[in-house]
């Protein structure tokens, strides 16, 4: 399925894992303001139309260095599987010493009203299915 990355940062509007899927204009509104909440301003979302956009937070994080990235996306029904590649500090890495809270946004064709995140080894990641909202 081709998988388009929209979006990715660290500093997200909420302090715990999850995702969140959104089909319709207004849970595209939503699902913006909580990645780019703590910004000045929330950049409008891209259409909807015949896609589905999905927001992968992994909740708060004591430091930087820690990011995701959507590897691919299969789907069947109206579910659909993420892969992710999940990076953290190196041990001893010299950081700064800030909260944040990292996320991505995917774009996939078609609707989907369920999401699972699986990591590279095909572990699901605590907190992080979700529905349409």
């Amino acid at each position: 399925m081709t998988l388009s990355q929209i979006a990715t940062g660290t500093n997200a509007n909420t302090s715990q894992p999850g995702v969140q899927v959104a089909t319709t204009a207004s849970a595209a509104s939503s699902l913006y303001a909580r990645a780019y909440g703590r910004q000045s301003s929330v950049p409008t979302p891209p259409s909807v139309t015949g896609r589905t956009l999905i927001g992968v937070f992994l909740g708060q994080r004591p430091t930087g260095g820690y990011g995701i990235q959507v590897l691919s996306a299969t789907g069947s029904g109206g579910q659909l599987t993420l892969r992710v590649r999940l990076t953290a500090p190196a041990p001893g890495a010299i950081l700064a010493q800030v909260i944040t809270s990292p996320w991505a946004i995917v774009s996939v064709p078609g609707a989907y009203s369920s999401v699972t995140v699986i990591d590279e080894n095909g572990q699901p990641l605590p907190g992080t299915t979700g529905n349409d909202r």
